[in-house]
C-alpha cells in the first residue's frame, strides 16, 4: 500500500512546526521537515544557519537542480522511513505539492492557519527579534512562493489563534482523526495516546 503523507503547510509562525510535533508524538509517525534538508546544504556549503542564507540556498537549489528539489530530496527521505504514514513540513508552493502528489498519490493536505498579529508575536519571542518590515516582507517572498495558494486548496484547516497548546491539539486531534476516517489511515488515532 502506498503510504499516506500529511503535508503541514502554513505561514511561518503559524503553528505548523508545533502541528507537526504534536501529531508525531500522539500516533508515531514519520516526519520529515523541509528545513531540515535545507539546513544539511547550508552545512555543505559551510554558511551560518539565518533566515537569509536559507533563502539564498533554496533559491540557488531551484535554479540549478529545478523547483522541486527540496521535495525530492524530502521524499526520499520520506521513502527511506518505510512508514504508512508520514508527516512532511515546510511545503510552500502548488508545484511542491504537484510534485509530492506525483511520488506519493495518498498526499492529503493539512493548512495551519495563524493571524498575522499573532504570527508577529510568536516570531518575536525568539531573538533574534525581527521588526515589522523584516515580518512583512518574509509573509511577501512567502505569498509569492505560493504558499497562500497552498494554503486556500488545502484538503483540511486549523486555525490557530490562540497560544492554548492544549485547546490546538484537541482541534488538531479532531482533525487527524478526521483524516484518518476519511482516507482509513493505517494508524488508527489512540485514545489512550492522544489525550483530548
Amino acid at each position: 500500500m502506498e503510504p499516506i503523507v500529511i503535508a503541514v503547510v502554513g505561514m511561518p509562525a503559524s503553528g505548523k512546526t508545533e502541528a507537526t510535533y504534536i501529531v508525531q508524538e500522539s500516533y508515531a509517525i514519520g516526519l520529515v521537515r523541509l528545513s531540515v534538508v535545507v539546513r544539511d546544504e547550508l552545512k555543505i556549503r559551510n554558511l551560518e544557519e539565518n533566515y537569509e542564507n536559507l533563502e539564498v540556498v533554496v533559491r540557488d537549489l531551484r535554479q540549478q537542480f529545478g523547483e522541486d528539489i527540496v521535495i525530492r530530496r524530502a521524499a526520499g527521505l520520506l521513502t527511506k522511513m518505510g512508514r504508512s504514514v508520514c508527516c512532511i513540513d515546510g511545503v510552500r508552493s502548488l508545484s511542491e505539492i504537484a510534485a509530492l502528489k506525483q511520488m506519493f498519490p495518498n498526499l492529503i493536505s493539512l493548512a495551519i492557519y495563524a493571524s498575522p498579529r499573532l504570527r508577529y508575536m510568536r516570531t518575536n519571542r525568539l531573538p533574534p527579534p525581527i521588526t515589522p518590515e523584516q515580518f512583512e516582507r518574509r509573509d511577501r517572498q512567502n505569498l509569492a512562493l505560493g504558499v497562500g495558494e497552498v494554503i486556500a486548496l488545502a484538503d483540511y484547516l486549523v486555525v490557530h489563534d490562540d497560544d492554548s497548546r492544549a485547546k490546538f491539539k484537541n482541534t488538531l486531534g479532531r482533525v487527524v482523526r478526521k483524516i484518518s476516517d476519511a482516507h482509513n489511515c493505517p494508524w488508527p488515532p489512540s485514545e489512550s495516546r492522544h489525550s483530548t
